[in-house]
């Protein structure tokens, strides 16, 4: 049987905490729209309503059009609707999914964080800080530059959060005298398979 997906519209509506169990079933029902990813694909993504505070800003040639994806939720809806499955749903899962855990659990230490304003693109479905830092529209995964838009996170309160992303931290001096030593090491027995001189292992 072939996996679906149910992703649930997103008209910019919050609904209201005090709805009954069944109102909001049917709402869920009524604004739920199910795609089935291609034969034989094995994959299954969980869109839940925070991809609705990410919101797609519009480019100047882009007011006015009716079917703009207007957040990450609709972008997602969009590329499960004409099968673009991978790279581009997946990417963006990926690229969300780690920003919520950033959000939840903090720095972990290891990496260094990089802030400020993301971009999604349409060429690969990346959503992160644009290549070279937090200016510019060029995509860091695959360098597309006109099929991008920034987003920006809004809070039910209305406040912005920035995006963030962990990035390897630098090498310490210590980390790096480790990894040239490496290097030579590999570099000689290579060299020594090249004269003959021993076996692999």
């Amino acid at each position: 049987m072939t996996p679906t997906k149910e992703m649930t519209n997103d008209d910019g509506a919050s609904s209201s905490s005090s709805s009954s169990k069944k109102g909001d079933e049917e709402e869920t029902k009524k604004n739920t729209t199910t795609f089935k990813p291609p034969e034989g694909a094995k994959i299954q993504l969980e869109f839940d309503n925070s991809y609705a505070n990410f919101k797609v800003e519009r480019k100047a040639d882009e007011i006015g059009d009716k079917n703009f994806p207007g957040s990450l939720h609709n972008v997602a809806e969009l590329f499960g609707n004409l099968q673009m499955i991978r790279p581009h749903l997946t990417n963006l899962h990926e690229c969300v999914e780690r920003f919520k855990q950033i959000l939840k659990e903090g720095p972990d230490g290891k990496q260094t964080n990089g802030m400020g304003q993301a971009i999604v693109c349409f060429n690969c479905g990346f959503v992160a800080l644009p290549k070279g830092g937090d200016v510019g529209m060029e995509c860091a995964n695959c360098g597309e530059k006109e099929h991008t838009n920034k987003v920006v996170c809004k809070q039910g309160d209305g406040s912005i959060v920035p995006w963030i992303e962990n990035r390897v931290a630098p090498m310490t001096k210590e980390e790096r005298r480790k990894q040239i030593e490496a290097n030579v090491a590999i570099a000689k027995k290579l060299q020594s398979f090249g004269d003959g001189g021993g076996d692999i292992g």
